[in-house]
């Protein structure tokens, strides 16, 4: 069975999105023309590179707005379209305060947020899911500063295989 991945950052450059629009004419939707036996899968710093040089070639104009967590973010959802697995990525957010929790998904087909008891659920269109800062701000009333600062995004893949992204002291802290 595939690992989920996540990518946890706030980031400039919404993930799948970028592939889809980017990179799919090439190595086809959500990767599926990739050769997994390819040498630079087994090589980060390789991969990392090649996906700079990519984007220099086929983003130029998103280029700019590119930060090292994007190039980060790209690779992590390389992996994940490589390994076949689900990918959960946050694109913004304001936690710890209330806002839109908003990101990114492949290979999920709902989210749900966990605080707590409680529990909210997303649905991703297009690529993309939103918790809006209502649904936030009703659970947040709800439940104790403890409960708020270990939140739980688990992303719902199509056989029921499960991505949690943790959020922890106001950031998001990672995968398991």
């Amino acid at each position: 069975m595939p690992t989920p991945t996540a990518w946890a950052a706030p980031l400039a450059i919404g993930p799948v999105t970028f592939f889809d629009a980017r990179c799919a004419n090439c190595h086809g939707a959500l990767g599926k023309d990739y050769d997994p036996a390819s040498p630079v899968h087994n090589d980060q710093a390789a991969l990392v590179a090649k996906i700079r040089e990519m984007v220099l070639a086929h983003g130029r104009e998103d280029a700019a707005k590119f930060q090292p967590d994007d190039y980060k973010a790209q690779r992590t959802l390389h992996d994940a379209l490589v390994e076949r697995s689900p990918f959960v990525a946050i694109t913004a957010h304001t936690w710890p305060n209330v806002g839109d929790l908003r990101g990114e998904a492949a290979g999920v087909q709902e989210l749900e947020l966990i605080i707590g008891p409680l529990r909210a659920r997303a649905f991703v269109d297009d690529f993309q899911f939103v918790f809006t800062a209502s649904t936030l701000a009703a659970m947040r009333q709800q439940v104790s500063d403890e409960e708020w600062l270990n939140a739980e995004l688990v992303g719902i893949g199509p056989t029921q295989l499960r991505t949690r992204v943790l959020l922890r002291f106001g950031a998001f802290t990672g995968a398991r």
